[in-house]
Parts: structure tokens; sequence; C-alpha cells
């Protein structure tokens, strides 16, 4: 099993706990199709979805969802949340700084037209 169907199956096991559909969550239909299509019929899992998904569940661990690593649901410490990965964490900014980029530049590119 490859992994993304390995991240699919732990949403689903999200979705169920949960019991939201891809409607209940999706802010517009695109956003629902999107869901549909990556969660439903084997399109590739993007960062926006993950990061929809983690918004509607918040308990829910990212190093879970996406590794598989330790628990599906944060448990709480004397100091708040406990088992969080910084590594993970570290991961998303990166890609979520790398996108912006990527967003800088196309509306430059855009812009010069």
């Amino acid at each position: 099993m490859d992994i993304m169907n390995k991240i699919r199956g732990r949403i689903e096991e999200v979705r169920q706990l949960y019991k939201w559909t891809e409607n209940s969550i999706a802010k517009d239909s695109a956003t629902q199709k999107r869901l549909n299509r990556q969660l439903s019929h084997g399109g590739n899992i993007t960062l926006d979805t993950i990061l929809l998904i983690l918004d509607a569940c918040p308990e829910v661990s990212a190093d879970w969802l996406l590794l598989g690593r330790g628990e599906m649901l944060y448990k709480e410490t004397e100091n708040g949340v406990g088992n969080c990965d910084q590594e993970v964490i570290s991961r998303f900014l990166s890609l979520l700084k790398k996108k912006d980029e990527q967003m800088d530049r196309l509306i430059e590119m855009l812009s010069r037209k």
C-alpha cells in the first residue's frame, strides 16, 4: 500500500470518529469536489486537504495522520497538548513557505502581463 492510500485510510478513521462528510468540512463547492476526488477517487492528497482536516479536527495529531506515528488524538499534559512532533511541524512550515513563494512568483508573473 502506498503512502497516499495509508494517509487516505487514516483520514477515513478520522471521518468515522468525527462523523463528518466532505460537504460538512468544505468551505465551498470547489473544495467539496477536490475533497471528493482526493478522498473517494484516489487523487493525490494535497497539503490544503490535510490542513483542512486538521483544522476541522484539532485533536488529531498531524504526526499520526501523515506518518502513522503515535496516537491519533493528542493527549493533554500539564502544559497543554502533548505528543506533537516538532519535525512534522517544521516540515509543514517549510511546505507552507514554499507554497507562499510559489504564489508570490505567480502573482508577480501575472502582474507583468
